[in-house]
C-alpha cells in the first residue's frame, strides 16, 4: 500500500512537471496550433496558430522570416511589438522610433519621400522637391538626419552672403529670403522676386535691377512714380511736347507699362470732347485745332470753316460780353455744344465726381474769386464729425485727396498711410484694398494684434494643435505675414532640442495648455514610466533619465558612470551596482571608507588601524583587484628611503618580503646576509658592529669609512689587507704581533721590541723620518 502510495506521488510530480509549458505559465493557446502528437518539433507548413491574435499581424517580410529571428526564447511575450526593438536604428534616433512612418514591412526602401516630407516641419516645395536630400542633410550618406533648422537662411546663408547683384549685405536686405523670393520658385533669379508692391509686368519686366534701383545696393525708398524713372523721357518728348503742352507726369494717365506707343490720352474726360460730340469726325489731325506744331497748350477754335467770324458775329449778336477769340469759345463751350456753359477746368481746379452734381453756391458761397481749392475749406464739418474712423483722433491728414477720390459718399477710399498704425506686409499687401476683411466696416479701434483677427485659424490649427498646446497667441514668434508655413518656430532655441521620439510628438503630449513653465527634466513628464519600470522606485534610481536612457527607446540603455563625478575604473568595472548603492542611487558617497571600512580595519599587513594609516585608500592604492599594487608615499614618516633604498622604493618585496607588520628598522634587520657574507674584511671574524651606518652610507657598501684611529694606520699599512694583521692568533695591537719575525731576523734577543722608537711605517730604515699619519688614524678601506 506504501508502495501504491509513492508511485502516484511521483505520477503527479511528473504530471505536474510536464504540464508547465516551455513558453511560460501565461501560455494558454493551444499546443496542436503548432506542434502534433508525434513530435514537438514544428512544422512551419502545418502550423494554424494566427499570428494576429496576438496584435502583431504578420505582413510584408514577417511572413516568410524564421520565427527565431524575433522570439529569442521560447517565452513569445517577452518580444517586443516596437520595431526599434528589433530592428537597429542605423539613424541613430534621428527620425524617431516609429519605423512605420517612412518604411513598410516588404521593404526598408522608401518610394514615397516628398510625401513623407510634407508632414513634417519642412513641406517640400519648388526646387526643394527635386534637390538631393544630401544638399540639407549632410549625414545622408550614413542615414543620419539631424534635425535642421527651417529658415531659409540656415541652409542658404552662403548664397545670401554671397549675393552680388544685388549684394544682398552691404544692402541690409532682410534674411528671410521668401520676402523676395518664391519658395515654389526653382531659381534664385530676379523672375522669382516677389516684386507684388511694385508690379514687373509689360516694359518693367526687366532682369537687371539696377536699371531703376541704385549701383550701390540701396533698394529702399524708390518712388513707385512714372516720373521718378522717367522724366528724361517726359522731357524730351517732341511728338507732342510734353512739357510745352503741360501733360500731366502720370505717365500712366495716357501710356501702359507695355510700351509708350500707342498712347491711350482721353482727350475727350480731361479737355475737350473731340471723339464724341459736335467735334466728332470734324478734325483729321491735331494741327487742325492746334496750331502751333508740338505745343498743344495753345489751340484755335476760330481757323475752321464753320467757325468764321462772319457766321459767329451772327449767331452771338445778342452775347453779352462776346469776344471772338478761341479761350473765349472755350470757356462758354467747354463741351462743344451750342447751349454754351462755363468750362470750371480752365480754373486750376477740374470738376469731377460728386463736384460735378454741385450746385456753384455751395463751394462759391460769397463770390467766385479767390475760392480756396483745399478739400478741408470746404469739408471741414465732414472731417470734425467723422467717426469711422475718427479723423481728429487720429490725427489724419485734412488733405482729403490723400484717401479719397471725388466719387460721391467719400467711398471708396484709400489709406495710403496705413503702415503708421499697421505695417501692411506680405499677404496684408494683397488685401490692402480689401478693408472690410480686417475692419469689417468699423474702423474704430480696430485691435492690431495677429490674433485679435486670425483668432479661428489659431484655434483650428491642428498641426500642432495651437489652443490645447497653450501657444503663445503672439503669431509673429514663428509665422511671417507672408504665409503661415512655412513657420519659423525653431524647438532648438528653447533649450530642449526634439530628437529621437521627442520629434515625431504631438506638441500636446508634452505641452498641456500651455508652452509657458514646462521643465525640460524628464522625470516631469515620464514619471509613470519611472514608477512603472524594475527596481527604479525600490533601488530609488535617479530620476535624471539620460544619465541611462537615450531618446529613441527605453530599452536603449547605456549608462556612462563616467559622466557622475566617480568614473569607474579597476575593480569598480566588474562588481554589481548594488555592492555600493546599497539604500540607492543618491546622495553614495564617493568616500573610499564609506564602502570599505572593513576593509581597513581588517587589514593586518600591514595593520592599517594600528600605525593610523589614512583613510583615503587612493594615496596608497588603485582600483586593481586585490589592492595590488600599492604604494606607501608615507613611508618616510616611518623610514627615511635615502640613497641605494630611494631606487627600491617601489620594490617592497625586496625589504618587506610580503610581510609588513614588524618589518624591522635596524640594518642588520635587513642586511644580516650581506654582514655575514662580508670577507674584505670579513666582519664576522673580526667582530664589527652591526650598525652598518657606522662604516657604510646609504649610497652603497662601497667607499666605506672605517675609524682606525685605536691603532692609527698610515704609509705602507694603508695598503696591507686587514686580513694580514687581523688573522694572527696572536694579535696584539702592537708592532710585534705581526713583525716578530722581521724583529728576529735583524735584532738580538733583549733589544726593545718598541719598533716606533726607531723606525716609521714608510720602511725600516732608521733614518728614516717619524710617520706623520701616526696621528692620523684613519684608512679608507
Amino acid at each position: 500500500m506504501r508502495c501504491l502510495s509513492l508511485i502516484t506521488l511521483l505520477l503527479s510530480l511528473t504530471i505536474n512537471v510536464f504540464a508547465q509549458s516551455q513558453h511560460g505559465k501565461y501560455f494558454d493557446i493551444d499546443c496542436s496550433f503548432c506542434h502534433n502528437s508525434e513530435s514537438w518539433k514544428v512544422d512551419p507548413e502545418n502550423v494554424t496558430f494566427d499570428h494576429s491574435t496576438t496584435g502583431f499581424d504578420l505582413a510584408g517580410q514577417h511572413v516568410v522570416i524564421d520565427c527565431r529571428s524575433c522570439h529569442n526564447t521560447l517565452i513569445f511575450s517577452e518580444a517586443n511589438k516596437d520595431c526599434i526593438s528589433c530592428h537597429r536604428d542605423i539613424h541613430a534616433g534621428t527620425t524617431g522610433g516609429d519605423c512605420s512612418s517612412c518604411h513598410n514591412s516588404d521593404s526598408w526602401l522608401v518610394k514615397d519621400i516628398i510625401n513623407i516630407h510634407q508632414v513634417t516641419r519642412f513641406p517640400l516645395a519648388g526646387n526643394h522637391k527635386v534637390a538631393d536630400c544630401q544638399q540639407c542633410h549632410t549625414g545622408y550618406t550614413e542615414l543620419i538626419f539631424e534635425p535642421l533648422g527651417i529658415n531659409c537662411i540656415d541652409c542658404h546663408s552662403k548664397d545670401y552672403f554671397t549675393a552680388t547683384n544685388p549684394n544682398h549685405v552691404s544692402a541690409g536686405f532682410s534674411i528671410n529670403c521668401n520676402d523676395c523670393h518664391n519658395v515654389n520658385a526653382i531659381a534664385w533669379n530676379s523672375i522669382s522676386v516677389n516684386h507684388d508692391f511694385f508690379p514687373l509686368v509689360g516694359g518693367h519686366n526687366i532682369s537687371n535691377c539696377f536699371s531703376c534701383h541704385d549701383q550701390s545696393g540701396n533698394f529702399s525708398g524708390l518712388s513707385t512714380d512714372c516720373s521718378a524713372c522717367h522724366l528724361e523721357d517726359y522731357n524730351v518728348t517732341r511728338n507732342p511736347n510734353h512739357t510745352a503742352a503741360g501733360f500731366p507726369i502720370t505717365c500712366n494717365d495716357c501710356h501702359t507699362t507695355t510700351d509708350w506707343v500707342p498712347a491711350q490720352f482721353d482727350h475727350d474726360g480731361m479737355y475737350f470732347p473731340i471723339y464724341s460730340g459736335e467735334h466728332n469726325n470734324k478734325w483729321n489731325t491735331c494741327t487742325d485745332c492746334h496750331t502751333v506744331q508740338n505745343n498743344f497748350s495753345i489751340f484755335s477754335c476760330i481757323d475752321c470753316h464753320e467757325h468764321n467770324r462772319e457766321d459767329m458775329d451772327d449767331k452771338h449778336d445778342e452775347v453779352n460780353g462776346y469776344i471772338y477769340e478761341s479761350a473765349a469759345c472755350l470757356s462758354c463751350h467747354p463741351d462743344g455744344s451750342e447751349s454754351g456753359a462755363f468750362n470750371h477746368n480752365i480754373t486750376g481746379f477740374i470738376l469731377d465726381g460728386a463736384h460735378t452734381f454741385a450746385e456753384c453756391s455751395q463751394c462759391h458761397q460769397s463770390e467766385y474769386t479767390g475760392t480756396s481749392a483745399l478739400c478741408y475749406d470746404c469739408h471741414n464739418s465732414e472731417f470734425s464729425s467723422a467717426l469711422n474712423p475718427d479723423h481728429n483722433a487720429l490725427s489724419l491728414p485734412t488733405d482729403c485727396s490723400t484717401c479719397h477720390s471725388t466719387a460721391p459718399g467719400w467711398s471708396p477710399a484709400s489709406f495710403p498711410i496705413h503702415d503708421q498704425f499697421f505695417i501692411l506686409t506680405g499677404r496684408h499687401l494683397e488685401i490692402v484694398s480689401d478693408c472690410s476683411s480686417c475692419h469689417n466696416g468699423n474702423y474704430i479701434n480696430t485691435q492690431n494684434q495677429c490674433y485679435d483677427c486670425h483668432q479661428t485659424a489659431y484655434n483650428s490649427s491642428q498641426n500642432p494643435d495651437h489652443a490645447s498646446t497653450g501657444i503663445s497667441t503672439e503669431c509673429s514668434d514663428c509665422h511671417t505675414s507672408t504665409a503661415w508655413i512655412p513657420s519659423s518656430f525653431s524647438h532648438n532655441t528653447t533649450g530642449f532640442p526634439l530628437a529621437g521620439q521627442h520629434a515625431n510628438l504631438l506638441c500636446t503630449s508634452c505641452h498641456e495648455g500651455t508652452t509657458s513653465g514646462l521643465s525640460n527634466e524628464c522625470y516631469s513628464c515620464h514619471q509613470d514610466q519611472y514608477n512603472s519600470a524594475p527596481e527604479h522606485t525600490a533601488q530609488n534610481y535617479p530620476t535624471n533619465c539620460e544619465l541611462c536612457h537615450n531618446s529613441t527607446a527605453w530599452n536603449q540603455v547605456s549608462f556612462d558612470h563616467q559622466l557622475t563625478g566617480f568614473p569607474l575604473s579597476g575593480a569598480h568595472t566588474s562588481v554589481d551596482c548594488s555592492d555600493c548603492h546599497e539604500s540607492g542611487y543618491s546622495g553614495t558617497s564617493t568616500e573610499c571608507l564609506s564602502c570599505h571600512q572593513e576593509n581597513y580595519q581588517q587589514s593586518t599587513n600591514p595593520n592599517h588601524v594600528s600605525l593610523s594609516l589614512p583613510t583615503d585608500c587612493e594615496s596608497c592604492h588603485t582600483t586593481e583587484p586585490g589592492w595590488e599594487p600599492a604604494l606607501f608615499p608615507d613611508h618616510n614618516s616611518y623610514y627615511l628611503l635615502t640613497g641605494a633604498h630611494s631606487a627600491i622604493a617601489s620594490n617592497c618585496s625586496g625589504c618587506h618580503n610580503g610581510e609588513y607588520s614588524n618589518t624591522p628598522n635596524t640594518c642588520i634587520g635587513c642586511h644580516e646576509d650581506d654582514y655575514n657574507a662580508a670577507n674584505d674584511p670579513p666582519h664576522v671574524q673580526f667582530s664589527f658592529p652591526t650598525d652598518c651606518l657606522d662604516c657604510h652610507s646609504m649610497n652603497g657598501w662601497n667607499n666605506a669609512n672605517f675609524n682606525h684611529s685605536f691603532y692609527p694606520i698610515s704609509s705602507d699599512h694603508n695598503n696591507v689587507d686587514c686580513g694580514q694583521c687581523h688573522s694572527q692568533a696572536n694579535y696584539q695591537q702592537d708592532c710585534m704581533s705581526c713583525h716578530l719575525e722581521d724583529f728576529l731576523n735583524e735584532h738580538n734577543l733583549g733589544d726593545p721590541t718598541n719598533c716606533w722608537d726607531c723606525h716609521n711605517t714608510f720602511n725600516w730604515d732608521d733614518d728614516a723620518p717619524l710617520d706623520p699619519g701616526r696621528e692620523r688614524g684613519v684608512r679608507m678601506l
